[in-house]
């Protein structure tokens, strides 16, 4: 469970309040009531999760969004994967949203499938807290489809995300593709993540590749390509 927050948007947070008091201040919608149900979210008994489970099906939206941000730092928050699945398909967005970094901080795997029809979504803000959800409920079945979007979203945040959740699951199946695609990125970055991944998986055989990096304009990507090139080397001493 995750540090009592003190305050929310300048309102003090009733931690210590009892569930039925909680309760009592969730009306009218607004900065106490937000309060009063992370409030809830932090208090461990099952009642008060339950409190947040009835709110998520409240006509106002506003409401449903708190529930479910409450519930993620709910001690019994795993117990809602159901309804975090329902709400994945909600017709606010804002909720949507939400759901999904819900289940990132819950761990939700189970919820991964469910995750994938947002990444076409009409909203790029949806698309990208998708990507970022798949970063930690990733299947090595994601990788195309996720590499696709790198490639191909029209919404630049959207393609960031996706570089950011391929290079936290790279592996040893797909990191000479994602090699390929960063060794001359724009992005200095991705050029020193095409190095990294070079120094975690190639041999020997793939030092020529990096010596052309060795002269790239950016000093971070010459340094990381030349730590690179010594990590092969090392490797190809110690091989049998």
């Amino acid at each position: 469970m995750s540090r009592e927050p003190e305050l929310l948007n300048g309102v003090r947070v009733p931690n210590n309040a009892d569930v039925n008091l909680l309760r009592s201040q969730l009306a009218p919608p607004g900065p106490q009531a937000w309060a009063a149900c992370l409030a809830l979210g932090h208090h461990p008994s099952p009642e008060a999760l339950e409190v947040l489970m009835d709110l998520t099906t409240s006509p106002d939206w506003s409401y449903r969004r708190a529930a479910v941000e409450a519930i993620a730092a709910h001690r019994l928050g795993k117990s809602a994967l159901e309804r975090l699945r329902t709400l994945l398909d909600d017709p606010s967005l804002y909720v949507v949203r939400t759901a999904c970094e819900a289940a990132i901080k819950l761990e939700l795997h189970e919820i991964h499938d469910s995750l994938l029809p947002l990444l076409s979504s009409q909203s790029p803000f949806t698309r990208q807290t998708a990507v970022r959800a798949l970063a930690g409920l990733w299947k090595p079945s994601d990788f195309a489809r996720v590499f696709s979007i790198f490639e191909r979203d029209p919404s630049i945040e959207v393609r960031r995300e996706a570089a950011w959740t391929l290079r936290a699951n790279a592996d040893r199946e797909g990191w000479q593709v994602l090699f390929d695609s960063w060794k001359q990125d724009q992005l200095a970055r991705r050029r020193i993540w095409a190095c990294e991944l070079a120094a975690e998986f190639a041999d020997s055989r793939f030092q020529n590749e990096l010596e052309q990096i060795v002269e790239d304009p950016d000093g971070h990507v010459r340094k990381a390509a030349q730590q690179a090139i010594e990590t092969l080397a090392n490797r190809s001493t110690i091989s049998p």
